[in-house]
């Protein structure tokens, strides 16, 4: 399984699960989900844009105190995936 696919399925995840008491996952689903979308045909600064939103929603991909092991992966996937789509658009 692709990164992205691992990463899309904890995001869908966790937001549903943690969605109620964590509000900004919404946006975080929403954001990841039009980043993977539009590395289909790459617009560069949109997607820099959104990538950088996550990250400020995610409080530097830092799971909050009452965040399960799910979440604590879509963090850490979050991260993983934010480098490698950085990469992909440096090279």
């Amino acid at each position: 399984m692709s990164i992205s696919a691992q990463t899309a399925k904890l995001v869908d995840l966790v937001a549903r699960v943690h969605g109620p008491n964590h509000p900004h996952l919404a946006e975080v689903k929403t954001l990841f989900h039009e980043v993977d979308n539009q590395l289909q045909a790459p617009q560069q600064d949109d997607v820099r844009s959104k990538l950088a939103r996550i990250r400020e929603l995610s409080n530097d991909f830092q799971t909050p105190s009452d965040g399960c092991e799910g979440y604590r992966m879509m963090d850490a996937s979050l991260a993983d995936y934010e480098q490698e789509v950085l990469a992909m658009l440096n090279a």
